[in-house]
């Protein structure tokens, strides 16, 4: 269990026992914005992305660009099919019947834990062509512990 602030004691366990199935744009939602500004006591930046979305701020717009998968995603094929399968059941991604802009590769993590389990996750690699575009800006962790 981790406590946030001491005079408004809560759980991160409860608060996802609590919370409803995920939904695309269900963190933009009211109930989520206030969360965070009454709870979390969180700054205009991360209001702002709550309410509006989160606005990828590039320097200059990628060229078109085409690159195949990585190896791990083809070693993983089915779990790629499926984990991409899922993304779209929820809306997160839709296919398109012409070839986007940029077509960045999926490569596939592997996260062995203190158990011996291992755990897969799906990624996308922006790597060499989309991230190059964008502005470099500092962050800072303020009242991280």
């Amino acid at each position: 269990s981790v406590t946030v602030n001491p005079h408004n004691m809560f759980s991160i366990d409860e608060k996802e026992r609590e919370q409803k199935a995920f939904f695309p744009g269900s963190i933009h939602s009211e109930e989520v914005r206030e969360f965070w500004q009454t709870n979390l006591k969180a700054g205009e930046w991360v209001m702002d992305t709550l309410k509006n979305g989160y606005v990828i701020p590039f320097e200059k717009f990628p060229e078109a660009y085409e690159e195949p998968n990585n190896a791990s995603a083809y070693q993983n094929l089915s779990f790629v099919y499926k984990a991409v399968a899922d993304l779209k059941k929820l809306g997160i991604v839709k296919f398109v019947d012409y070839k986007p802009h940029c077509v960045s590769p999926l490569t596939v993590s592997l996260k062995t834990g203190m158990d011996g389990s291992k755990k897969k996750r799906l990624c996308w690699d922006g790597s060499r062509c989309v991230n190059l575009c964008i502005k470099e800006q500092k962050v800072t962790l303020s009242n991280f512990q």
